[in-house]
């Protein structure tokens, strides 16, 4: 795989759109990606990582939920786009993400297209089919990619001080020699299967040993072996089967005759059971015999209950007219005083009403006085701010005055003080020796007038006089407010109304008003409305007295005519009178019971009859048998079946417990024998697959030995490149030796100094030498990985930082090796912010950062 052009949007530090153009800053196979610390270098393969699987490069530092640029607004969409190739063929992945509510990245659109002939054909769209494809066509998932592709910044270290148990699971993704592991496990508990299985087996035999039950003929020494118990078991088994059979038979024979002895027995039962019933049913049938004239008089009385019931029907009908009628009639009286009192409570409400008709003729004057107290209430308000308003015009008015008169006080002061110093302003103005005074005439001026310090000048005079003229203006028409509204003031208080009366009575006859008037609407209004009430209530008791009376009247004819019907009825039926009547009432469920008890007997005797004829056919010409002897007998031959019934089911038990033992013994030892073969095979296998075989050796697990063939090669990849990059220096080997014999060995690293001729642990390399044997080693992983992947092509390669600790001579070395490694197929990028490094690689894509985000700058 090959990047040639990487577009992005919102994602890391990128916040407008950057593009990377791979393909023409890797036509000399190796270029630079510089920028200052946190400009986003790094955020370029993680970029290309995000773009073909959905990951940053490094999952641990930035999750692909923090890719959204932070310089770009929450609603901007991340958009990552890389065009590259592989095997031939163009392809082009396209990814769009937002931020969901939680403001993490949620990827929406992902989409995977081929490039021929510049039309782009979709070969995968949303993120899980699009990743399996990535891996499908690279040969590597993000980790795998991550780690051949790229050495990340800060890396260096860590792969050459990787422990084994590290290395092992990097190479575990690397060269998928997860399935030797996989294998072992599987080994591991195929063999406890085995142990688990033998031990129940066991466990399972012994117990079936200890449950035995052996007779003393047959019972084997103590300590014998598993197949003596079981012989010995199999000859009881034997034995005993043969004993059971005889005994069977005996059984048999026993329970024939035992079986002709109870028929015997039973057919004599049945007999003397024949001649007792016989003699118990004649004796019944008679005694029915003699009820004959009971009988006959309860039929006689259920034929009358019957005619009885007939009979009830029509008296049923006169009591509930007879109760109809009685209720009218105490509904007629009920209402009769219920009329009689509603009429003197309906003239009681007639007389108030005209007395209430009588009162509310004084609500027209009330209704005037209250409209005339209503109109009068506004000008007490009015009075009240006419008082404040001549009271404050008052206020104003001597202020005004006070301020005219302190007005014209200093005015009167300024200018007489002016006029007074007159004389001195023109005695320094004008008077001069040997000039003549324009009063006197005299050009010599003995005692001239001297100028006052306090003489106010004419323009303050004059400011005086302009401030005095305006308070007196001010003055005079506060005069005039106040005057005005004094006279408002006075026409307000000669009203007649406000004369005779302060506002608190005016209040009260307003409230006193307006509550006679509401008295006397609601007086009549009550008055009215009960009138009306009571009117109704009195009409309809009246209309239902009319109505009782006409009911009473067509029900006292319906009485007399059922009556005569009921008297009718009576003779009908055959009864004299109601006493007659009355005394044959029964209740239906006594009726019914009566009818039971007389069918009943019927039904008996008839049953009797035919039992007695039944039983006098069965026993004609025989007599009752004597059941002690064939008793006495049978007793004693049930005694002896049941001896034999018991010692057959005793034999059973212990035989049938004997016979399951001897199978499960069967099959368990030979299931033992079984697991034990396999056991043997699984169990020499798992030691040494997992390096548990043999002792005083280092242990060496499968999948580590194949792990060791790939180390050896990755190792022998290195020291071609750090051979030259050393100048022979260093050479590097794998370390077959464990710490101890306990811990796994195969994937350790060791140096061989050439200077010293010394082996020694990689771990005592200095920075520089650590970069150079880690740059080593990954160009020789990724050697490998190509060698032994067949689908696999490590066409670019990015280097993250850690030139920063080479020395000039190493740093050009490395940076020749890279290029001869390029060799014009290969893509290899460094990513450096190391100054010498941009003079001695021309292609450059230099990361810029900005207030607004990184930019990219390509030469």
């Amino acid at each position: 795989m090959k990047p040639l052009k990487l577009t992005m949007s919102a994602f890391g530090v990128f916040a407008k759109e950057a593009v990377v153009d791979f393909e023409n800053a890797g036509r000399q196979g190796v270029f630079l990606i510089s920028g200052n610390n946190g400009s986003g270098k790094t955020s370029i393969f993680d970029a290309v990582s995000f773009a073909l699987y959905g990951k940053t490069s490094n999952p641990e530092r930035r999750t692909s939920k923090t890719v959204h640029s932070d310089f770009s607004s929450e609603k901007e969409k991340t958009h990552v786009c890389l065009k590259f190739s592989h095997q031939g063929h163009i392809y082009e992945v396209d990814r769009w993400g937002r931020l969901d509510k939680d403001k993490k990245m949620n990827m929406y659109s992902v989409t995977l297209y081929q490039i021929t002939d510049g039309e782009k054909k979709i070969i995968a769209e949303r993120q899980t089919a699009v990743e399996n494809k990535i891996i499908s066509m690279l040969g590597m998932n993000q980790k795998q990619f991550s780690q051949t592709v790229m050495i990340a910044q800060g890396k260096f270290q860590e792969i050459v001080n990787a422990e084994s148990k590290d290395r092992l699971k990097l190479f575990q993704d690397l060269f998928r020699t997860g399935i030797y592991q996989q294998f072992q496990e599987r080994l591991k508990e195929q063999s406890s299967d085995y142990n688990r299985r033998m031990e129940r087996l066991q466990d399972a035999i012994q117990n079936d040993l200890e449950r035995i039950r052996f007779t003393a003929q047959y019972q084997p020494n103590a300590g014998s072996s598993f197949s003596v118990q079981l012989n010995a078991l199999a000859q009881q088994n034997q034995a005993e089967a043969q004993n059971l059979k005889q005994l069977t038979q005996q059984k048999n024979t026993q329970y024939q005759e035992l079986e002709s002895l109870l028929n015997q027995i039973k057919e004599g039962e049945i007999l003397n059971a024949d001649f007792d019933a016989l003699h118990r049913k004649a004796n019944a049938m008679q005694a029915i015999l003699n009820r004959t004239d009971e009988m006959n008089q309860k039929k006689e009385r259920i034929q009358n209950a019957r005619n009885a019931q007939e009979v009830s029907k029509t008296e049923q009908l006169l009591l509930q007219l007879n109760r109809q009628l009685d209720a009218k009639n105490k509904n007629y009286q009920k209402l009769a005083q219920d009329a009689g009192t509603q009429s003197g409570i309906f003239e009681q409400c007639r007389r108030n009403l005209k007395q209430a008709e009588s009162d509310a003729e004084q609500l027209p004057a009330l209704r005037e006085q209250e409209h005339q107290l209503s109109q009068a209430q506004p000008l007490f308000q009015e009075l009240h701010q006419k008082e404040k308003d001549y009271k404050y015009q008052t206020s104003q008015f001597l202020k005004k005055q006070s301020d005219y008169e302190q007005a014209a006080e200093m005015h009167k002061d300024l200018l007489n003080r002016f006029l007074s110093g007159q004389a001195g302003i023109l005695a320094e103005q004008q008077l001069l020796e040997n000039q003549p005074c324009p009063v006197c005439g005299s050009v010599h001026h003995p005692n001239p007038a001297v100028k006052n310090e306090n003489t106010p000048s004419q323009a303050q005079v004059q400011n005086a006089e302009t401030l005095r003229t305006r308070k007196e203006q001010e003055f005079q028409k506060s005069s005039q407010v106040c005057a005005a509204v004094k006279a408002e003031l006075e026409t307000l208080r000669q009203n007649p109304v406000l004369s005779s009366m302060d506002e608190e009575q005016l209040m009260q006859n307003l409230k006193s008003c307006r509550q006679q008037i509401g008295i006397l609407e609601d007086n009549l209004a009550n008055a009215q409305k009960q009138a009306q009430k009571q009117e109704k209530l009195y009409s309809g008791i009246s209309a239902n007295l009319e109505q009782l009376e006409k009911d009473k009247a067509y029900l006292q004819q319906e009485t007399a005519a059922q009556e005569a019907a009921f008297r009718k009825v009576l003779a009908d039926y055959g009864f004299q009178d109601e006493a007659a009547y009355h005394a044959s009432v029964m209740e239906v469920s006594a009726i019914r019971a009566l009818e039971k008890e007389v069918n009943d007997c019927r039904t008996e005797f008839i049953t009797l009859r035919n039992a007695v004829k039944e039983l006098q056919a069965r026993t004609d010409g025989k007599h009752p048998v004597s059941l002690d002897t064939l008793r006495t007998s049978r007793q004693q031959k049930e005694s002896a079946y049941h001896q034999t019934e018991e010692t057959i089911r005793t034999l059973t038990g212990h035989l049938s417990a004997n016979q399951q033992i001897e199978a499960a013994l069967k099959k368990n030892l030979q299931e033992a024998a079984n697991i034990r073969n396999e056991w043997t095979l699984y169990s020499d296998l798992y030691k040494t697959v997992s390096g548990q075989k043999g002792s005083g050796q280092a242990k060496l697990q499968l999948e580590t030995y194949v792990q060791q063939y790939y180390f050896r090669r990755v190792v022998f990849y290195a020291n071609q490149r750090l051979s030259l990059l050393t100048g022979d220096r260093f050479i590097l080997r794998c370390s077959e030796t464990a710490q101890n014999l306990r811990a796994q060995s195969g994937l350790g690293l060791e140096v061989l100094d050439n200077t010293t001729g010394q082996w020694r642990d990689v771990g005592t390399l200095s920075g520089g030498e650590s970069f150079l044997t880690s740059l080593s080693l990954a160009l020789g992983l990724s050697d490998a990985v190509q060698e032994t992947s067949g689908g696999m092509e490590l066409d670019a390669m990015f280097i993250d930082e850690g030139f920063g600790t080479l020395d000039d001579q190493s740093l050009h070395q490395a940076v020749e090796l890279l290029g001869k490694l390029a060799g014009g197929n290969r893509l290899i990028g460094v990513i450096s912010h190391v100054g010498i490094l941009k003079n001695r690689i021309d292609s450059q894509i230099q990361v810029v950062r900005t207030a607004e985000g990184s930019i990219i700058r390509q030469s």
